[in-house]
Parts: structure tokens; C-alpha cells; sequence
């Protein structure tokens, strides 16, 4: 148990450094973007329960139930989360656009990264909201099995 603890701590530092990666860009050229919050928790449930999907045998997750009836009831406010935080990315992009947070910059950087943000949040966005379907079903499956195999 001690093992599958320290590789969690791990998976949960790479993706600490993977976010901070993905929104450096947008954090040192955008004036004030209030989305930063949203796209860090869509970044970190897409790749924690991205993984919790192809390896949850190596995660504490594998034999707890209590764990697993746990996530498996917290999707649906984490869905209705990110449902909700890119119905209000997609409507402040389409009515006030993306390239707002960069207008101090030449319009070519301004383009780049206008596009740069707008594929970013929308691509971390949707595939959240798609693994935070998969992830209960996942669960399912799991404790499934384990009833099945102690029986």
C-alpha cells in the first residue's frame, strides 16, 4: 500500500509539473485571465483519471471500495464543473474572443497565442468531461470484478 501511495504522490507531481508547462505560456503574456483555476482542475482530472482508467491496478483505488463509491459518486458535480466552466470559456471567446487577454502584443503573437489558449483550454476541457463519464463505469467494472472474484 505504501508503494502505490508514493507512486500517487509521483503521478500527482508530474502532473503538477505538466500544467504549470502547458499554462506557462498564457501566464507570462496575458493580462488578466480568470480561467486559470478551471484549466488546472481540467488538466489534472484528465490525466489523474485518464490514468485511474488503464492503471487502476496500480493505484490505491484497486481494491478500496469505499474509494472507488467515493469518485464514482463525485463525478457528476466534477462533470457539471466542467460543463459549466466551458459553456462560460466558449461564450466569453465567442463574444468577447480569446485574443483579448493579449492585446499589449505584436498581432502575430497575439494570433498565436490567442489560438494557442483557445485549443489548449477546449482540448483539456472536453477530454475532462469525457474521462469523467468513462471513470464511474470504470469503477463499476472494478467492483464488479472484485464481488465476483470473492464470491
Amino acid at each position: 500500500m505504501m508503494q502505490r501511495l508514493k507512486l500517487e504522490i509521483l503521478w500527482l507531481l508530474t502532473t503538477l509539473v505538466l500544467a504549470i508547462l502547458i499554462l506557462l505560456p498564457i501566464y507570462n503574456n496575458a493580462i488578466a485571465f480568470p480561467y486559470y483555476v478551471f484549466n488546472v482542475v481540467s488538466i489534472f482530472i484528465l490525466v489523474t483519471f485518464t490514468r485511474y482508467i488503464f492503471l487502476l491496478q496500480y493505484s490505491y483505488l484497486f481494491q478500496a471500495k469505499w474509494p472507488k463509491a467515493i469518485w464514482f459518486f463525485l463525478c457528476i458535480p466534477i462533470f457539471i464543473y466542467l460543463l459549466d466552466g466551458l459553456t462560460s470559456f466558449q461564450e466569453f471567446a465567442d463574444e468577447v474572443g480569446v485574443r483579448s487577454f493579449f492585446t499589449h502584443l505584436s498581432f502575430e503573437k497575439e494570433k498565436g497565442l490567442g489560438t494557442y489558449t483557445k485549443n489548449e483550454f477546449v482540448f483539456f476541457s472536453i477530454g475532462a468531461i469525457i474521462v469523467t463519464i468513462i471513470l464511474p463505469i470504470r469503477l463499476l467494472i472494478a467492483t464488479w470484478r472484485d464481488i465476483n472474484k470473492r464470491n
